[in-house]
């Protein structure tokens, strides 16, 4: 038996072949263009949404990787308390009621491990409908539960198209794959 160390997906049962021919036609669609690097710093149009001093609120413990790029963009992070219930939402209104973002990890807090309550979940979503302001919702494991049904994400409850989806198939597939992908309401138009 093969020793398996944390936050490493055992790859044992993984379909190489079929993942090497969704590659191979992957590489045949995108061309050349696809080998070359992105903008580290992320799209223009979103470091533009948030690079001008914006209030930005940050989970208090929080994700450091999260903190780093918001103020290396130029926000104004601005943290916000973590308790039993997850993001203390009436802390963050009082701080920063005109935030423009809110960067959360709503299933599995990190680092404390808790889950935002479906009541801080609406209160969240009502304050950004409110304010149009823009939650990143970053769900980097939240289908793992080690006891009942999976919450509903921020995303799957927002009626007013405030929430970008953030997931990673890191710890779903395999570390080494570096693949995250972005949900963003239909209505949003980055080219805007």
């Amino acid at each position: 038996m093969r020793e398996h160390l944390a936050g490493i997906a055992d790859s044992s049962a993984f379909p190489w072949k079929l993942w090497s021919r969704l590659q191979t036609r992957a590489m045949k669609e995108l061309g050349r263009s696809s080998l070359f690097f992105a903008d580290p710093r992320g799209l223009p149009e979103l470091r533009q949404a948030v690079a001008r001093g914006d209030p930005v609120w940050i989970e208090d413990p929080g994700y450091l990787g999260a903190r780093a790029a918001f103020g290396i963009a130029g926000a104004d992070v601005i943290p916000v308390p973590v308790d039993d219930e997850g993001m203390r939402v009436d802390v963050g209104i009082r701080r920063a009621p005109v935030a423009r973002l809110v960067y959360t990890t709503p299933p599995h807090q990190y680092p404390t491990g808790v889950s935002l309550s479906l009541e801080r979940r609406i209160a969240l979503l009502e304050w950004a409908a409110r304010n149009r302001a823009w939650i990143v919702e970053d769900d980097y494991d939240g289908e793992f539960r080690h006891s009942g049904q999976p919450l509903a994400a921020l995303h799957s409850l927002d009626s007013h198209a405030r929430v970008l989806y953030l997931g990673t198939l890191n710890k779903a597939m395999f570390v080494s794959l570096r693949l995250a992908y972005l949900i963003v309401p239909e209505t949003l138009d980055m080219r805007a």
